[in-house]
């Protein structure tokens, strides 16, 4: 038992400055040497070096050790702390029980929380862990539903501990930046929780109607939270937590582009001039040296599979190669994901968020690009393209929707997404990536009535704010119904009334993102070209172009006017859009 325990020492100290390589032989090795290490007779918290291994920052790691601990222990270790009135031991012992669940830990993260509310006085050390505990209870699965009286308790909790730390921050006058463990993690707590206001205001977490006022007040609040997570940044003890502060700050308006129709939205003011910060964190970024890291602190999330640095690259700069570089890692990513949760080291719950901002928000990227090889590589390993095929984990998906606070409905049929509308896109999205000769009597079985669409572009909130373009549900079937059952004239019908929304709201519906919008209108184009209306084509890709420019998505621009030079008549006419695409992509070297 001591060597035991003077290697698991060893480890401890070797995972705070080791490697990749390094850390993932540790990660592999705990479990046998926590379970050989514990002392026959002593309860974990009485064991300074066990506590030690369940109180560490990675989650990862504490989850190996409470696999080699056993459930069973734990629990009696945390009966005792209960009856003895040690608050303070049961509170870390239920936040060491949460790590075996990720996104799923609702259960046991709320009693982590009721067991430090116990405690008194409240330390810096408490207001530490109440903070990682919240961070991780904000969209925990079994957790709060949004909205509910103890989701507003928690998310007033957060503001309190967010202007505690701050003003511990003022009196300690420290201007100068340095990695440091225990203030990251303060810090860190508190823009998330200024982030959660921001989500609020937003709609994010509950039925509100888009107005202009409210998407400016979220866009400033959404600025302020990213100013939070860069200076959080600056205190990270490590790559994996400066990459978890990163790309929170860039994610937040790249991901919701209602706010690019603002007048006062300054790309610049979060992707960092010339989306510098966007392509740092493609190049930065390593499954292999990260993930595990990013998927244990925080959130639990790996908030770099929203992919919205490659989104940003590609629609602001035009840089189509750096998207792809970005896709790869990606793609390959999941792939990994896929074999871990083969092996069953992994859930597909625990991925969630990150399978479904994929899919929701940023595989309109890959179509916007033209990437139809990618996409078809893609989808079979992700969530939603599996569950597809398999129907043991199209139940596990059903359950973590409908369990997740997400799941909200508001009135008039106006709600934050549906199980059968992410159905419908993984389904809708394979048909279209799909080279081989159409069923077209299968087809028809299951695609929806044009209506049917339509109500759904404008009653799911998680399509009309997100970053979804060309892999919205709606676009997706518009462009089967064209281009699969040649029914060109319900295609129009469909994007039609998709372009029929107001983009900043009519006071009742959600609005809708401008790259939905773009892309409609280039199914448009297309619906009318294949019924011999070329001068119509081109007028809806001029308009295409024209609100492309506007929001200043270069790469949509010209990608409008390449479409056209199928439509326009002459050598003349064909030329003055040559022109035109030079000058829109020129200044990018493209």
């Amino acid at each position: 038992m001591c060597v035991q325990r003077e290697v698991l020492q060893l480890f401890l100290d070797a995972y705070e400055t080791g490697d990749g390589p390094l850390k993932t032989f540790i990660l592999r090795s705990i479990k046998h040497h926590v379970a050989q290490a514990q002392e026959e007779g002593k309860v974990l918290q009485e064991d300074e070096l066990i506590m030690r291994v369940l109180n560490h920052n990675a989650s990862v790691l504490v989850a190996r050790a409470v696999a080699g601990i056993g459930v069973k222990v734990l629990q009696d270790s945390i009966d005792k702390c209960e009856a003895g009135g040690e608050w303070w031991a049961e509170a870390q012992l239920w936040f060491a029980a949460s790590a075996l669940h990720g996104q799923r830990a609702g259960v046991e993260l709320k009693r982590a929380w009721a067991s430090i509310g116990r405690v008194q006085p409240e330390t810096e050390s408490s207001r530490a862990l109440e903070g990682r505990i919240l961070t991780q209870l904000l969209f925990a699965q079994n957790g709060y539903g949004f909205g509910t009286p103890e989701y507003l308790k928690l998310k007033d909790r957060m503001s309190v501990l967010r202007q505690k730390a701050q003003s511990t921050e003022t009196a300690g006058n420290d201007s100068i930046a340095q990695p440091d463990a225990a203030k990251y993690e303060t810090m860190i707590s508190g823009a998330l929780s200024k982030a959660l206001e921001t989500h609020r205001i937003h709609g994010t977490m509950g039925y509100m109607p888009l107005t202009s006022d409210a998407l400016s007040q979220a866009y400033a609040e959404f600025v302020e939270a990213g100013q939070m997570f860069e200076r959080t940044s600056l205190f990270a003890p490590d790559i994996a937590r400066r990459c978890y502060a990163a790309n929170h700050l860039n994610h937040f308006c790249i991901s919701f582009p209602r706010m690019h129709l603002l007048p006062e939205f300054q790309s610049d003011v979060i992707a960092g001039k010339g989306c510098s910060r966007l392509y740092h964190e493609i190049e930065v970024y390593n499954f292999d040296v990260l993930h595990a890291e990013l998927k244990s602190m925080g959130t639990a999330l790996d908030v770099y599979f929203f992919a919205h640095n490659e989104v940003g690259v590609l629609l602001w700069n035009c840089d189509v190669e750096a998207a792809k570089a970005g896709w790869r890692k990606q793609i390959e990513a999941w792939k990994q994901i896929e074999a871990l949760i083969s092996k069953g080291e992994r859930g597909w719950g625990e991925y969630f968020l990150e399978a479904l901002m994929f899919y929701s928000g940023f595989l309109g990227g890959m179509l916007g690009a033209g990437e139809m090889g990618m996409v078809r590589e893609l989808i079979p390993h992700t969530f939603t393209g599996i569950a597809l095929r398999d129907p043991l984990v199209a139940s596990e998906l059903e359950k973590t929707v409908n369990d997740s606070p997400w799941s909200w409905q508001g009135p008039d049929g106006y709600c934050f997404w549906r199980v059968e509308t992410l159905m419908l896109q993984a389904r809708s999205l394979a048909a279209v990536a799909d080279e081989a000769e159409v069923d077209v009597e299968a087809l028809r079985a299951w695609l929806p009535r044009p209506d049917k669409l339509i109500y759904i572009a404008e009653h799911e909130w998680n399509f009309c704010a997100m970053m979804s373009g060309a892999a919205h549900p709606t676009i997706l079937c518009a462009t089967l119904y064209g281009t699969r059952l040649n029914a060109w004239d319900d295609a129009e019908a469909i994007v039609n009334g998709v372009l029929a929304i107001a983009p900043l709201g009519d006071g009742k519906g959600f609005g809708m993102q401008p790259l939905v919008r773009i892309e409609a209108l280039r199914v448009l184009a297309r619906c009318r070209g294949a019924c011999g209306k070329a001068a119509e084509a081109c007028e809806a890709l001029e308009q295409a172009a024209s609100e492309s420019r506007a929001v200043g998505y270069v790469w949509m621009e010209a990608a409008s006017l390449r479409d056209m030079l199928q439509w326009v008549e002459g050598d003349k006419e064909e030329a003055s859009v040559q022109i035109r695409i030079a000058a829109v992509t020129s200044a990018f070297g493209r």
